[in-house]
């Protein structure tokens, strides 16, 4: 790894998006099912789900734990992309070892499973009206988070449910979703622009408008229809 390169973060659950993310689990007064649509080590978004989920609830983790990167990606000289695809073994390991020592710990509060396989087929094979909480925040590259968002609104209650995900530093604007459209290839644009282009495309094209606070953004599902509060 380039020492120069800031280290990869085993936990990327920043802190200023945590408290978020606890308020949007915290909805729920009952037991719920929850899907996560990538979890790297298991140790950010997965342990507050798990902490804040109510017992008897079920949580789904399904990730690839394959290199991701494009041929763009590697080409930051800011980011240690091949470094972070050189880890997905170290992080699918610590995914089990983490939900076993949860489990271990807090025996039957949640039924967790694990699934390793790309998202795209994973999910398609699922039913419908299957979740109340969808969390995305797999490969944020434009056509796999479309794809991720076409399942998760299949997927999603239709009486009541909540979809959210990371990564949507910016809202939309005329200009912005111009350039993510050129960069829908790019895991993330650096200055001047600083966002996940693929992510702010896919969002806008399939829900429009979405409720945002530090890059975390969430919609509501209610009688079949989406909404942002």
């Amino acid at each position: 790894m380039n020492s120069r390169l800031p280290a990869i973060a085993t936990n990327q659950a920043w802190p200023f998006r945590a408290g978020l993310m606890k308020q949007a689990i915290q909805i729920f007064k009952k037991p719920v099912d929850a899907l996560e649509i990538g979890t790297w080590y298991g140790e950010g978004s997965t342990q507050i789900w798990l902490e804040h989920l109510m017992a008897g609830s079920t949580l789904t983790l399904v990730d690839p734990w394959k290199p991701y990167s494009s041929a763009s990606d590697l080409s930051d000289a800011q980011y240690d992309y091949a470094g972070m695809d050189a880890q997905v073994l170290q992080a699918y390991l610590s995914t089990i070892l983490s939900v076993c020592k949860f489990e271990n710990n807090q025996p039957g509060k949640v039924a967790i499973d694990i699934i390793r396989g790309e998202s795209e087929r994973v999910l398609s094979r699922m039913r419908d009206d299957l979740f109340d909480f969808i969390y995305v925040d797999g490969d944020h590259k434009y056509e796999s988070v479309k794809r991720n968002l076409i399942d998760a609104k299949r997927l999603a209650k239709k009486e009541f449910s909540l979809i959210c995900g990371d990564d949507l530093e910016r809202l939309p604007s005329p200009e912005l979703l111009e350039i993510a459209h050129i960069n829908r290839t790019r895991d993330y644009l650096r200055d001047p622009h600083n966002f996940h282009p693929g992510v702010m495309l896919a969002v806008h094209e399939a829900f429009g408008e979405v409720g945002m606070e530090e890059g975390f953004w969430w919609v509501f599902c209610k009688d079949g229809k989406f909404f942002c509060a």
